[in-house]
């Protein structure tokens, strides 16, 4: 359970900080 957890969470945090780095970059474009 707490391994499942912890890979659901890596997951979650690496889209969120995709998902920081692609709106940093559109305001630096814009």
């Amino acid at each position: 359970m707490l391994g499942l957890r912890s890979v659901a969470l890596q997951t979650l945090l690496e889209r969120a900080h995709r998902l920081a780095v692609l709106e940093a970059g559109d305001l630096r474009r814009a």
